[in-house]
């Protein structure tokens, strides 16, 4: 009876050992969220137009198709009025490939300008006249966008109000400190916006400082795809080797429909 019971002990034992115990600890991982944003402006490149409309599309297709054979890979594709408006003309079967990968929820679009001038050197009414037509003619094809992408990430603290009249969810920043959660962007009129932190150095760094259930934003050239491809090959075998923390891909929109929007802050790059 005595030689019974041992084994039972035993047999428990090595089941917690193999089951129960893995389980805990996969439950004490720290979970980091992290979205990208293709930042994609063929019209703004240096080369001819008769390259740009034959060779673009088929840089832009492959980073698709990387998409398609990885549905865990989610973020936001971004282009401007312009370049959309070229693509429809030049490859509207990539567009129809972007809407599929949008449909079945791993990316969304994200607007920006027109044709992407850098902010800084406009005036106020041309910034929101822009702002405007830019998200307007990405809404016209997609039904609706998410976010407002600053090309060279230029920002000033008069765009809260324009994006607010552009009708424009959120906008990404490089804030200069470690902010790893969506915020309220006060402008200077008090206006406020939606602001997402960006990411651009020491990816794996930051993702082991963050605090749990923050999010990681990147964005690069969508006409570079091999660094997206390398970004979440890396990310992809930290999360076999990590032992306490967890990355998991995720949209802008999603991640704010499940944890809010933060604290309010103020950001002036002058």
């Amino acid at each position: 009876m005595m030689k019974r019971r041992n084994w039972l002990i035993i047999a428990m034992g090595a089941f917690l050992m193999l089951f129960a115990y893995p389980n805990v600890c996969q439950a004490k991982k720290k979970k980091v969220y992290m979205s990208y944003i293709l930042h994609g402006n063929m019209n703004y490149d240096r080369y001819v137009r008769p390259t740009i409309w034959r060779d673009f599309p088929i840089i832009y297709n492959n980073l698709l198709d990387f998409m398609d054979e990885h549905p865990d890979f989610k973020g936001q594709l971004q282009f401007s009025g312009q370049t959309l408006n070229s693509m429809k003309q030049a490859a509207p079967e990539v567009l129809e490939h972007a809407l599929k990968i949008h449909q079945r929820g791993q990316l969304n679009f994200t607007s920006t300008f027109y044709s992407e001038p850098v902010n800084v050197n406009m005036d106020g009414e041309t910034n929101y006249r822009c702002a405007w037509l830019g998200t307007k003619i990405v809404e016209d094809f997609t039904q609706w966008t998410d976010g407002f992408y600053l090309q060279e990430r230029a920002y000033h603290p008069q765009l809260p109000w324009i994006l607010n009249h552009a009708n424009v969810s959120w906008t990404p920043v490089i804030t200069g400190d470690d902010s790893f959660f969506p915020f309220r962007l006060k402008g200077m009129d008090g206006s406020v916006s939606i602001c997402i932190p960006i990411t651009r150095e020491k990816l794996l760094d930051k993702v082991k400082e963050a605090p749990k259930n923050s999010l990681i934003v990147i964005e690069e050239d969508y006409e570079i795809p091999s660094s997206f491809a390398g970004t979440y090959k890396r990310i992809a075998k930290f999360n076999e080797e990590s032992k306490d923390i967890e990355v998991e891909w995720i949209t802008v929109k999603e991640y704010i429909r499940k944890f809010g929007v933060k604290e309010e802050k103020y950001i002036d790059h002058s």
